[in-house]
């Protein structure tokens, strides 16, 4: 096996990559007995970190410490977790302070208890200005929509360099039973120059003329080039929705994408 042709190697590593699950690390042994591929292997490992646990980040803060190179290879990280101890420990704001090449970063599974935390952006700016597609899925219950979007663009506030922003929506009852009813809509008004495409998936809501209004009113995308809405039921409310909304950016929209709920054919 350590003699064999490097490009079969890396065919090799490729179809690793191709079958992992997120969960496991089928590269951990292979660099050992592979040394000519290990640029390769540490990028197939490194290139997108997954966050489920705080001994996951002092693990990564350890990597780059023995092997700082390893700190440029990190692309995407992604925070599945709605663990509030991840999103408040230090550790955390420490490890992305160490990754200076992030351009993606997927906040899912988070409830706004946990997002509406303040020590959650004084994380997140430790992020480089790199940081330009951001992918966010809220789960809630018992807040209002416009106080959830209040809340999760104040997050997102942190980004500035963000090109690329989808956000994913839903109130349905998840683990936290706890009520949310403390937090309110402020209002900011939050801009964003750098955005150009936006991905709205929130079946619930699209129709919701609160909902419509403060993505219209209080938050300001000034180059806007892409609307993108999946997984909804156009029906009137949602159409007159979508109207405002492409109203209110005309000046820089040039594409409209729609998904149906039912087919999931993109519509140009």
């Amino acid at each position: 096996m350590p003699n064999l042709p490097v490009e079969l190697k890396l065919q090799i590593l490729d179809e690793l990559d191709q079958t992992r699950d997120g969960k496991t690390d089928p590269f951990c042994g292979i660099a050992l007995v592979w040394p000519d591929v290990l640029f390769e292997i540490r990028r197939y490992r490194f290139h997108t970190i997954r966050l489920r646990r705080i001994g996951q980040a002092r693990t990564m803060i350890a990597l780059i410490q023995s092997a700082p190179s390893i700190a440029e290879i990190v692309r995407t990280l992604r925070l599945p977790s709605s663990n509030i101890r991840i999103h408040q420990d230090p550790v955390i704001k420490q490890l992305f302070s160490m990754l200076p090449l992030v351009s993606s970063i997927h906040l899912h599974s988070i409830f706004l208890r946990v997002v509406g935390l303040s020590n959650n952006t004084d994380a997140l700016l430790a992020l480089p200005p790199t940081v330009t597609n951001v992918n966010v899925e809220m789960h809630c219950r018992e807040l209002l929509a416009t106080a959830a979007l209040s809340r999760i663009f104040a997050i997102l506030n942190a980004f500035q360099g963000m090109q690329r922003l989808e956000l994913r929506y839903s109130n349905k009852v998840g683990r936290d039973r706890r009520s949310l009813r403390e937090y309110s809509q402020t209002n900011t008004i939050r801009s964003f120059k750098a955005l150009r495409e936006i991905n709205i998936s929130a079946p619930e809501l699209m129709g919701d003329p609160l909902f419509v209004d403060y993505l219209a009113e209080k938050v300001v995308f000034e180059d806007l080039a892409s609307l993108v809405v999946v997984n909804t039921w156009f029906d009137r409310e949602v159409c007159e929705a979508l109207n405002k909304l492409m109203r209110r950016w005309k000046r820089s929209l040039r594409d409209v994408h729609l998904a149906y709920d039912s087919t999931q054919d993109l519509i140009p």
